[in-house]
Formats: structure tokens, sequence, C-alpha cells
């Protein structure tokens, strides 16, 4: 639908009738602004694939979206520079430019200047989460209990090297 588009700010209308974003609907976009109508539910594969968004905004009622390895999740090499996650969605919550599981406390996509909430509100990263990103350094929280496969690394499906050089463990008084 916007794939290559470049686009200042893309904005649906409140009481927008979309349920879903379809599988590469923002494929390769380049916008300042995007706000996803509220009734978005579901994201598709790939439907943000290679995307570069400065701010991107996530409705209430977004219930699921693609998640697995770089050549196949929504945000698939995607550069998204900040995301906000309305307060009222019962099932994510935005924190730290993460993508986090409410109830689950699973952090399930990172972005390149995404920082790990070190509230609570992460006990494990998910799988693939900062796959493929340009980050050479991250603090992992005391409250992390568990990592997923690949989370910080390539699973062979992506020709881009991991940079990070440092990861640090922080224990429960802050250092």
């Amino acid at each position: 639908a916007f794939g290559g588009a470049a686009v200042g700010k893309l904005v649906f209308e409140e009481g927008s009738p979309i349920k879903e974003i379809s599988d590469w609907c923002f494929f390769t976009i380049a916008c300042k602004e995007l706000r996803l109508p509220d009734s978005a539910e579901e994201l598709g594969g790939k439907s943000f694939h290679y995307a570069e968004i400065d701010d991107l905004y996530i409705g209430k009622e977004l219930k699921s979206y693609l998640i697995g390895s770089a050549l196949s999740e929504t945000f698939g090499f995607a550069e998204i520079g900040n995301v906000v996650i309305d307060e009222e969605n019962p099932n994510f919550i935005g924190r730290g430019n993460c993508i986090i599981g409410k109830e689950t406390k699973i952090l399930y996509t990172a972005f390149n200047n995404s920082v790990i909430p070190d509230d609570g509100s992460v006990e494990e990263i998910g799988a693939y989460a900062f796959q493929d990103l340009k980050i050479e350094s991250v603090t992992i929280p005391s409250s992390v209990k568990r990592i997923g496969k690949f989370a910080f690394g390539d699973d062979g499906t992506s020709w881009q090297e991991c940079p990070l050089k440092e990861v640090v463990f922080q224990t429960k008084d802050g250092n």
C-alpha cells in the first residue's frame, strides 16, 4: 500500500475501521510520523520491513504482530526512532523504545536506540528481540530472568554482523 513512499506524516482518522495492517503495507516507507488507527488489531508479516519512521504510534487495540527472524517478522530491519503505544492497550506497552508484553513481561521488539527498562516491566528478552540492530552496548537489568534464542545475534538468515561489543548485567542494587 505505502511501500517505498516518502511521507512527512501519515495519520489514520479517529474511528477508522481498519482491523489489520497487511503484509508489506509499509515496506521501505520513509516517514516522520505514522499513527496507526486505534482499531488496528494485527500487524502483518514484513509490514514494516526496512521502514524508516521517526515516530510510530500504535493504538489501543493491537493484539498481535509477527515476531521471528528478521526476514519474516513485522519489523525486520526497520529503523524506528521512537515507538509509542497507547496506554489503554491491554496487550503491549512501549518503554525505552521497546515493545513489551504487558502481562507476559517479554520484550518482543527493540530498535536501534532502545534501552531495556529497569522498572520491572521486562522479565524476558524474547527471541530475535535485538536481532540485526546496530547497537554496540546493552545493559540487562536484574529483572530479566530469561533471554530467548538469537535475542542479540544472527540466526543465519541475515548478512549483517552483530556489532555488539559490551553487555552489562545489572545486579539488584543497580550496579
